[in-house]
């Protein structure tokens, strides 16, 4: 099914490059590619915290965001900056789409 799933999309798509991924919004471009990483990482997933910074707190596999809870706010830490980011007025936190440490 999965390669089905991919030849289909693909062909529909006309593009050689299913996989292309979108640094800028940390995502596949294909949502159809996304949605089925996202369904593959909650069952087969891991996150290795020795690569994380030590505060951080949850890894979101659907934004592929390294987040850290503290006090009321939502902080995502920005790697090119070294830097946590106050992100709690752009950031729904949903704990499904969230693993904890």
């Amino acid at each position: 099914q999965s390669k089905y799933f991919i030849r289909k999309h693909v062909k529909k798509l006309n593009t050689p490059f299913p996989f292309a991924w979108n640094k800028e919004k940390q995502e596949f471009y294909i949502t159809e590619i996304q949605i089925a990483w996202e369904d593959w990482f909650v069952e087969h997933g891991h996150v290795d915290w020795s690569e994380l910074p030590p505060e951080a707190s949850h890894f979101s596999f659907k934004k592929n965001k390294v987040i850290r809870l503290f006090k009321n706010r939502v902080l995502e830490f920005e790697h090119e900056l070294k830097a946590w980011l106050d992100i709690s007025d752009n950031y729904y936190f949903d704990e499904q789409y969230h693993i904890e440490k």
